[in-house]
């Protein structure tokens, strides 16, 4: 759960691994409290980005290290969840 700006978001994810080491995500469930909305299709895809967000996060994110300290990341060399992937797994 996380509360930004006076509105509460949680992500709930169904995800399983294969013997290979390869995750697969079958489910996500998305929620918001975020009192009265006059578009709910932009809700709707601030949930769906969060999503994405954190599944490039988790799936491809790394931290590294030389001599103890963080090395600066390089964001343009990670890849990003690709958008036909996401929206197989949105909607």
């Amino acid at each position: 759960m996380h509360e930004s700006f006076g509105s509460f978001f949680a992500h709930a994810i169904e995800a399983s691994v294969s013997k290979e080491g390869k995750v697969r995500v079958h489910r996500i469930v998305g929620v918001v409290d975020c009192g009265p909305v006059a578009n709910p299709d932009t809700i709707r895809a601030q949930i769906e980005g969060g999503a994405v967000f954190g599944l490039t996060a988790a799936l491809y994110g790394e931290i590294t290290f030389e001599q103890g300290r963080v090395t600066p990341s390089r964001p343009g060399r990670r890849p990003t969840l690709p958008g036909s992937t996401a929206a197989s797994r949105l909607g």
